[in-house]
Parts: C-alpha cells; structure tokens; sequence
C-alpha cells in the first residue's frame, strides 16, 4: 500500500491544486442580475371615429404602460428604457425617486402610431442612474 500512498497524495494535490486556481464565480464589480427588470410593458392605441354630423373630430387613447421593480441596494432616480412597439421605437426616461424592491407602474404618452391595437410593447432597460451618482449600462 505504501508504493502507492506517495503518488495517489500527489495527483490530489495537484487537482486540488488546479481547481483553486480555476475561476468558479465572477470577477468582483461584475452582475449577473439587472438593477432594474421589467415586469410589463404595454402599449394600448385606440381610436375613436367622428361622429357623422357636426365637426367632431376623432378621438384617439394612447397609451404605454410600463411596470419594473428596482432590484438594487439604491434608490434609482433616473430609467431609460428602449421600447419597441408596431410603429417602432423610442426611449423613454422615467425620472423619480425608486426605491429598492419597489415595483413601479408609470404611463406615458407613445409615440403616434395610426392604428389601433393593444399589444404587449418590448421593453429594455438602456441605463439606470442611482441617488449617489452612479450609473449602471448593460455590457455591449
């Protein structure tokens, strides 16, 4: 037993060893998570025609509804979010204060579209500004 004592102690050394050295968590600085998710994004457009007589022009709602929650250990004060919908896309920033575990629910006003529809718009965090001046963008 002896013979192979000596060799057996070496080869675990060695993957010990080698398993230290491999990296099995992220860098410091680095986050798997995003600071800001989004729980719903929708966008509603719905158009009223005019009525036949007198001059009653049509009516027309519009609306994007955009809901997330601050996952940071800060309050947020500044999300811009890249929202695609049928008529395209545009940005939006939502300025205020947000605090963590917060889920905030805002409605903004859409870019004009000209149809009606009510679908589920795509919404994508561009960048989180936080109360103590930081700023958060997702890695290119």
């Amino acid at each position: 037993m002896p013979l192979f004592a000596a060799p057996l102690l070496a080869g675990l050394a060695g993957a010990v060893t080698i398993a230290a050295a491999s990296p099995s968590a992220p860098a410091v600085g680095y986050s798997t998570t995003l600071p800001v998710s989004v729980v719903s994004c929708e966008q509603n457009s719905f158009e009223i025609p005019a009525m036949l007589e007198g001059p009653n022009p049509a009516i027309r709602l519009d609306n994007l509804r955009i809901s997330f929650v601050n996952r940071a250990a800060l309050a947020a004060t500044d999300v811009r979010f890249a929202v695609s919908t049928p008529t395209g896309t545009q940005t939006i920033d939502d300025a205020g204060s947000f605090g963590p575990g917060a889920r905030i629910s805002h409605d903004f006003s859409p870019a004009a579209g000209g149809q009606n529809f009510s679908d589920t718009a795509k919404c994508a965090v561009e960048s989180v500004t936080f109360i103590d001046g930081t700023t958060w963008q997702p890695a290119v």
